[in-house]
């Protein structure tokens, strides 16, 4: 961390922090009274979005689709005590019974043991933060109203920090490409607009509708608890 003056706020982020088990525990014994910034985006597009960057490592090898590790066969196989024989997800998942015939089910049972899938369960990290930090020393920041409006939100997150306004809508572009805002950074000499990375804004994949829906179907009583331990809600969904 950089050496701050009295006048100073340091900021650092990193999306571990959240589903690390001790790190609450740690950042309490830093520093109690520390104020904590959460951004949350709506956990379907999250998990889409962790997919995506998952792929973008494995360059060496044909990825498995979204839909394959989202719907996996053996947890439907360890429930029944069945083998899988043949997938196909779109239709029915096939297995052999102890009689060495196929039968056919549909389950599309969602694997929660997946990264992707189980970070978006965020009222299960919350609940140890919350047992460290009181509710008021959180900001819960909506991650598609920061891509939306990036300059109404960021006043709130300044008023959060009782800081004085800097961050208005003339600091901030559009970029089409990304579908992310750039923000424009000013001093004496020259403006210069600072854009995401190239690992971010990737193109998501195509997932069908009613995978969409089997997933927002899944997240909605949970993101309906995660709202009511931080007493607001989203439009997610």
């Amino acid at each position: 961390m950089p050496f701050s003056t009295e006048e100073m706020i340091t900021i650092e982020k990193t999306p571990s922090y959240f589903v690390t088990d001790k790190a609450p525990q740690r950042i309490f014994h830093m520093n109690p009274n520390i104020k904590l910034l959460c951004v949350v985006r709506d956990p379907v597009i999250r998990a889409i979005s962790d997919y995506v960057q998952s792929i973008s490592k494995k360059t060496d090898q044909e990825p498995r689709s979204f839909d394959d590790l989202l719907f996996d066969a053996k947890i439907y196989a360890s429930a029944t005590n069945m083998t899988p024989r043949k997938i196909d997800f779109n239709n029915y998942l096939f297995f052999k019974n102890a009689n060495a015939s196929l039968i056919g089910v549909k389950p599309k049972m969602i694997d929660t043991s997946w990264s992707a899938i189980k970070i978006g369960i965020y009222a299960n990290y919350l609940a140890r933060w919350l047992s460290y930090f009181p509710r008021d020393q959180i900001f819960f920041v909506d991650g598609e109203k920061l891509i939306q409006e990036p300059s109404h939100i960021m006043e709130r997150v300044e008023n959060f920090l009782n800081i004085t306004r800097y961050m208005t809508w003339k600091l901030f572009e559009f970029d089409k490409s990304k579908k992310f805002p750039c923000i424009k950074m000013t001093n004496a000499s020259r403006s210069k607009l600072y854009c995401l990375g190239n690992t971010k804004g990737r193109t998501h994949p195509s997932v069908s509708n009613d995978t969409l829906a089997r997933l927002h179907n899944f997240y909605e009583p949970l993101n309906l608890r995660f709202f009511k331990m931080i007493n607001t809600s989203f439009d997610w969904g």
